[in-house]
């Protein structure tokens, strides 16, 4: 607890008597601290692989100050990227799609002029709508592997701690290769600008 600020009143009686103000100074003791301090805590159960800060260095917002151990997620986000990104089986269903078209309407000129059954036209046809559903499937699966490539990487983010303001590094509570669960302490971190100071005012 120290001095830490210095207050001015102004005194009424002193005013009333002279046109000039006299000004009494008056100091309080207080504390100064700190506008923001918190608790940087594992987001996940995994090894600590890295701490990319010192104690005392200042950081950006956003700036990586730890990392967990990525390397089993990073095997899945790029398998859920293989998938998000294969072609091959929409093409083959569009192909098959086409083909199938192309058989209908080969069929439905030969009907037209009395060469081809109803039965076989209608055979013809559910082939080709069978293809066309196989097709939208396909599409749709895909569209699902993107969606799902998105979460693994949204996951992946998890595993890079990063600052969540301006500020230093105060105190770093884990080291390089242990093992944390979620919520264990990894580092504190503070923001001094601005800071706040307490006075304490007598009665």
């Amino acid at each position: 607890v120290g001095t830490v600020a210095v207050m001015t009143t102004s005194s009424p009686s002193a005013m009333a008597q002279d046109s000039s103000t006299s000004m009494e100074q008056q100091v309080f003791p207080g504390v100064v601290v700190p506008s923001k301090q918190v608790e940087i805590t594992a987001p996940l159960e995994a090894v600590l692989a890295s701490i990319e800060v010192n104690e005392g260095d200042e950081v950006k917002a956003g700036q990586l100050i730890a990392r967990m151990d990525d390397g089993m997620q990073v095997v899945v986000v790029e398998a859920a990227r293989l998938r998000a990104e294969a072609e091959a089986e929409i093409r083959r269903t569009q192909l098959a799609l086409e083909e199938a078209q192309a058989t209908l309407e080969r069929i439905q000129e030969i009907a037209a002029k009395g060469a081809a059954a109803e039965q076989e036209v209608r055979r013809t046809k559910l082939q080709r709508d069978q293809a066309e559903a196989a097709y939208e499937a396909t599409k749709e699966e895909q569209e699902l592997a993107k969606s799902n490539l998105k979460l693994e990487e949204e996951r992946l983010e998890r595993y890079r701690i990063k600052a969540p303001f301006d500020g230093h590094i105060v105190r770093i509570a884990a080291e390089a290769g242990a093992s944390l669960t979620q919520n264990d302490q990894v580092l504190t971190m503070q923001s001094i600008d601005p800071l706040e100071a307490w006075l304490f005012l007598p009665d």
